[in-house]
């Protein structure tokens, strides 16, 4: 292998403990907040089948991992700023009449 090119690559995974820790971080968020995995996927990336990679072991890029931890994190940090709990009615999001 070309050591110019191993140096320069990015790790696949990052070092904030990668696919196994992130898991287990998105579950105490989904169980905090009471939403489905799929609205914590859309939420952090835009993705809904994040949660549901993550538990059949898939591995994520270190660009994903930064983006939902940046999001989990900033969500607590809004939410306690403004005193806003998870049984708090603020912390669901109103749902449209139509439903």
């Amino acid at each position: 292998m070309n050591p110019a090119i191993s140096e320069a690559t990015p790790p696949l995974t990052a070092p904030g403990g990668g696919a196994d820790a992130l898991l287990a971080e998105c579950e105490a968020f989904i169980a905090k907040w009471q939403i489905s995995t799929s609205q914590l996927g859309v939420w952090a990336i835009g993705d809904k089948k994040l949660v549901f990679r993550l538990r059949e072991g898939k591995d994520v890029v270190t660009n994903t991992e930064t983006r939902v931890r940046a999001f989990i994190t900033g969500f607590e940090t809004c939410a306690s700023r403004y005193g806003i709990t998870a049984s708090s009615p603020q912390a669901r999001p109103a749902r449209k009449a139509d439903e």
